[in-house]
């Protein structure tokens, strides 16, 4: 039978939370998408063995690879299968390093003996002091020749085509310094489940977890710079090394394919992770080191009920912003628009600029007759007929501003500091667009970042699920990295706004933000979606129908034409796209 839940104790806390009737969902939820992945299985991985060897003769660089695997009283059937699952690799240009870490369990020096004696390419270093499993993985780093490691756990298992697939990609791209790839957890029965499809590197994403996790591939010298696992940091020792490693290259490189298979048993943190918190506070310790060494203005908290972290960042100076919201009649939304806005303001450091689109109403007249008394607001009259974007373009130009806030007038605003936590993330070098949660006032999400789709264009992340559902990966309450966010409330420096030359007045009503953010995107930047600032917006009652945008057919053609390739190869989500919760 399919293991749904990991732990009864797991068990009882969901019911505790969500209630039985929620759980009965997830449950069924989960043995379905299990069913599913089989099929998936089934369908795509037909692997073809003699094309692969042939494929190898013909390689012109043959790395070697140095599997480094700290070992401690694992129980002898899976590292049995730990290792011959290395043995049976196609690719065999590889060096496997194992350091037992004084196991008290005499089993395990019997089996590793057993396996050096027989194969040349198996080295053992046995310590005699028991250091937990950094100084153990450093034991094995120490007779690593390889020029490239791979760390794997004592009682898990490689794909048989995990190395040929790494020096594949190697033949085109030698200049590579860490490689990862997908991977799925396997039980004691060989059931695999629970597969984790992967974006490309994502530097805010891996700041809220570690997400390329396993199989990680490193170039040894980075490795040996950075003066290889650090105590300390034990249980999320590989997070550690590789929010260091990275702090050295950017040669970073993603294979879209399941070559690992962690093990899902008791005692494993790939069956619960609250079976080794440990390892969580380890995370927290090595991330709170990365902001110190990176020098970030940011404080590192927990996430409530998930084993993710939120790295909180903090203004370095203080910005003038400015708010620009179009205004077409509908003065009652805008005043509720404006009381939000007033009510969750922390300084006066900003301004709201009210853009007046051919209003009709003398309803509205007065009502911005009425703001226009206040030092902090200011009024443009639009009397020639201007597209949407050419508007907001315009405002921006009479912006004060270092950063810029598009707003909805529809929208109504939820956090407190939500101009801090997103001033905080826009100021940064490398930031573009910053994105919020938008949720629908009966507590369902509206958006939560997009992503690009060959089939359906533009995809809301999360529409449709409850407010405070954590998602597939913890992706609605995590800070990411999306392709684009929602323009609905968007933040960017007016300076780079300026520099991709503005929202593209081509696209006149509609997909402008998509397109600012992928111009961004291709300029460098990153654009963030941060789940800690909430806002509503303020439309009729909720329907999937409703919250998708009546997109102008031209302007969908247009953008597909500029973005085609992007679109079709979104960095920020993962490949396989029928199997993956969060496009649906």
């Amino acid at each position: 039978m399919i293991s749904v839940f990991s732990t009864m104790k797991q068990s009882i806390f969901y019911i505790k939370r969500y209630g039985v009737f929620a759980t009965c969902k997830k449950i069924i939820g989960k043995i379905n998408f299990s069913k599913r992945y089989k099929k998936w299985i089934i369908n795509h991985e037909k692997i073809d063995k003699e094309q692969i060897l042939h494929d190898i003769e013909s390689f012109s660089y043959l790395p070697t690879f140095s599997i480094c695997i700290p070992v401690y009283n694992v129980e002898e059937k899976w590292l049995r299968k730990c290792i011959q699952s290395i043995q049976k690799q196609w690719y065999t240009n590889w060096q496997l390093c194992m350091a037992d870490d004084c196991s008290t369990d005499e089993n395990v020096r019997t089996v590793l003996k057993e396996y050096a004696q027989v194969d040349n390419r198996i080295n053992i270093v046995y310590r005699y002091k028991n250091g937990h499993i950094s100084e153990a993985t450093n034991s094995a780093l120490q007779i690593a020749t390889g020029e490239f490691i791979v760390l794997v756990d004592n009682d898990d298992e490689l794909a048989l085509n995990a190395l040929y697939e790494v020096a594949k990609i190697l033949q085109d791209h030698r200049d590579l310094d860490v490689i990862y790839s997908d991977e799925d957890k396997i039980d004691e029965n060989g059931n695999r489940t629970n597969p984790y499809f992967k974006p490309d590197y994502c530097p805010d994403t891996l700041l809220s977890y570690n997400y390329i996790s396993h199989m990680g591939v490193y170039r040894r010298t980075l490795i040996e710079q950075i003066g290889g696992f650090r105590k300390g940091v034990e249980g999320s020792q590989d997070y550690d090394l590789l929010l260091r490693v990275i702090e050295l290259t950017e040669n970073i490189y993603h294979i879209p394919k399941i070559l690992y298979h962690w093990r899902a048993i008791s005692g494993s943190t790939a069956l619960d992770g609250a079976e080794k918190s440990y390892a969580y506070i380890a995370g927290k310790k090595a991330l709170e080191d990365t902001v110190k060494r990176r020098k970030y203005s940011a404080e590192v908290k927990y996430l409530e009920n998930c084993p993710c972290y939120n790295v909180l960042f903090y203004p370095r100076k203080k910005h003038f912003i400015s708010i620009i919201i179009l205004v077409h009649d509908q003065s009652e939304k805008i005043e509720c628009c404006l009381k939000s806005i007033n009510e969750n303001i922390i300084d006066n450091n900003y301004e709201v600029i009210l853009v007046d689109c051919h209003s009709e109403k003398k309803k509205t007249k007065k009502f911005l007759d009425k703001y226009k008394k206040y030092p902090e607001y200011s009024v443009i009259k639009i009397h020639q007929k201007l597209c949407c974007t050419a508007i907001q373009n315009l405002a921006v130009k009479r912006a004060k501003g270092d950063l810029i806030v598009f707003l909805n007038s529809e929208i109504e605003i939820q956090t407190k500091e939500w101009l801090l936590h997103m001033a905080g993330e826009a100021e940064r070098e490398c930031v573009g667009a910053v994105g919020v949660k938008i949720l629908h006032p009966e507590n369902v999400i509206h958006n939560a970042g997009i992503s690009l789709d060959k089939e359906k264009l533009c995809i809301d992340i999360g529409k449709g699920r409850k407010k405070n559902e954590s998602g597939y990966m913890y992706y609605l309450s995590t800070r990411r990295n999306y392709s684009a966010v929602s323009g609905d409330c968007l933040m960017v420096k007016k300076d780079i706004f300026e520099q991709v030359g503005g929202f593209d007045e081509n696209l006149k009503n509609n997909l402008y933000d998509v397109d600012l953010c992928l111009q961004l995107q291709k300029r460098g930047y990153h654009n963030i979606f941060i789940p800690d600032v909430q806002v509503y917006l303020n439309m009729k009652k909720f329907s999937l129908n409703t919250l998708n945008k009546k997109k102008n057919k031209e302007e969908i053609f247009y953008l597909k034409m500029k973005w085609n390739e992007t679109i079709l190869e979104d960095p920020c989500r993962s490949k396989v796209t029928e199997l993956d919760p969060t496009r649906v």
